[in-house]
């Protein structure tokens, strides 16, 4: 689908499964320009390379805007959808690259993830992927001064909820489904940083305590007490004061 060529009406996309499954190969192939950035500095990364490697990548945009998926099929094509249009907003559907992959993120979370926090699809290591994806989400959009809706927020936060409690002793993961040895400590920052929860910059003190790390222990707890002196603050003692003292 080149620029140019009128898009067919009648098309149906995501009605079949090659139709899905290409949501999918393209939108992670998106992430080819990890390997354009590392290739940027070298003088033998031509001119016309480059410029032919970037058309590629639109042109795969334009495709994946008529396209789509499911479950994290669908959480990597409307990230990377979105993720590219505002990376380069000179181009003429960036916009409504822009849009679509706001708009289609929330509704993929709300559909793919259960309300109390697990992905649907039983696989830690697609729970994680499509954790990450949705938190990067949030951040970009934050960033860009978009309303983040509170469903589709609380959603994502959930998901950081589970792994915190699945996380074992020792840091890693129980596996299970299509996945490997994963760690849940590892991801648990982001979603203190993200949703400024005093538990899991816990979870950040203990890992720094285990790791012998000094700094990264008075760091987390520090952002606790400010979490809870700031909750402190905000409570009314006289009015509620059982609350207040827990």
């Amino acid at each position: 689908m080149r620029p140019g060529v009128p898009r067919d009406p009648t098309f149906m996309p995501g009605s079949e499964g090659a139709s899905i499954w290409s949501a999918l190969s393209i939108g992670a192939r998106m992430g080819h320009e990890e390997y354009y950035n590392a290739f940027a500095d070298s003088p033998s990364f031509a001119m016309d390379t480059r410029i032919g490697w970037l058309i590629n990548l639109a042109d795969m945009a334009e495709v994946q805007e008529d396209l789509r998926g499911g479950g994290n099929w669908e959480t990597q094509r409307v990230t990377s959808l979105f993720g590219f249009a505002v990376k380069y907003p000179e181009l003429k559907r960036s916009r409504v690259w822009m849009e679509q992959g706001w708009t289609a993120i929330q509704a993929n979370a709300l559909e793919t993830v259960y309300p109390d926090g697990p992905l649907r699809e039983s696989s830690i290591n697609y729970h994680n992927l499509c954790m990450g994806r949705f938190a990067g989400m949030i951040e970009k959009a934050r960033t860009l001064g978009l309303a983040v809706p509170p469903a589709f927020e609380e959603r994502v936060e959930r998901m950081y909820d589970f792994v915190m409690y699945a996380t074992l002793p020792d840091g890693s993961l129980p596996i299970w489904g299509d996945t490997n040895p994963p760690f849940g400590s590892s991801l648990l920052a982001r979603g203190a940083e993200l949703f400024d929860r005093a538990l899991l910059e816990c979870q950040r003190a203990r890992e720094s305590i285990a790791a012998r790390d000094p700094e990264g222990k008075g760091r987390a707890i520090g952002k606790v007490l400010e979490i809870v002196s700031e909750l402190d603050v905000a409570l009314d003692h006289a009015a509620a004061p059982e609350l207040a003292a827990n």
